[in-house]
Parts: structure tokens; C-alpha cells; sequence
């Protein structure tokens, strides 16, 4: 890894930015399920791009992020590490209620309700492979 002065700020080279960049969304899809030539084909590219991407060989254009944008991937945390915050004017009012039993929850019950929805969640996923 190299780092350079630039303006008084450090800039990390080119080949360690697109490595981090490249992880993040290699992670992005995964989380979403998708396989690298599905990605490829919402972002409008060739399936060996996707892995040049995702290993940081090249750095993907605008115009890809912009498709990518349209599916649960988190595009900003893919070019910036920082994930998007969710705002509060979205959530339904069942939402806002389990965020903010959450926040003021103790320990057993915080474990809990994440051993419930993970259960759910493995239920939700058989069910979908029937």
C-alpha cells in the first residue's frame, strides 16, 4: 500500500482505493444474493467487468452505480464504506415502534427478538426454495 501528499491530505494509491471499493461490493452482492452475472446484467455489463470490479482491477463508471442503485444494494456504502441511513419518514409506524423498543431494550431481550427473526428468516428462506 502506498500513500501520498496531496494538499495536505493523504490519498491512498489508486490500486488500494479500488481494492476497498471492489471488496464493498463483492460484500453488497453477496448480502442481496446475487450472483456476480446478475449484477452484471442490472448494472448493463459484460460478467468478467463485474469481477474486475469486484477484485479492483477497474473501477466501475457512474452510469453502473446509478443501475445498481435501483436494487437493495447500498451503493453508497460500495464507493464509500459509510452505510445509507434509513430515515425515520419511511419507516412504518410498526417499524419505528420495534427501533425504539430496540434502542431501550436490555441485553435478553434484544437477543431475543434477533433469535426470533433469525429463525424467521431460515423459515422464509426454505420456504422460498420449495
Amino acid at each position: 500500500m502506498s500513500l501520498h501528499q496531496y494538499n495536505d491530505a493523504i490519498v491512498i494509491s489508486k490500486g488500494m482505493a479500488l481494492m476497498s471499493l471492489g471488496i464493498r461490493l463483492k460484500l453488497e452482492r453477496e448480502a442481496c444474493r446475487l450472483t456476480p452475472s446478475a449484477v452484471a446484467a442490472i448494472g448493463g455489463i459484460q460478467p468478467n467487468a463485474q469481477l474486475l470490479y469486484e477484485n479492483g482491477t477497474r473501477c466501475p463508471r457512474a452510469d453502473y452505480l446509478s443501475r445498481l442503485s435501483a436494487t437493495a444494494i447500498d451503493v453508497l456504502f460500495v464507493v464509500t464504506g459509510k452505510r445509507t441511513p434509513c430515515a425515520v419518514a419511511e419507516l412504518s409506524a410498526d417499524e419505528y415502534a420495534l427501533i425504539k423498543f430496540l434502542r431501550t431494550a436490555d441485553f435478553s431481550e434484544k437477543h431475543a427478538v434477533e433469535h426470533i427473526i433469525n429463525r424467521l428468516a431460515v423459515t422464509l428462506r426454505n420456504k422460498s426454495h420449495d
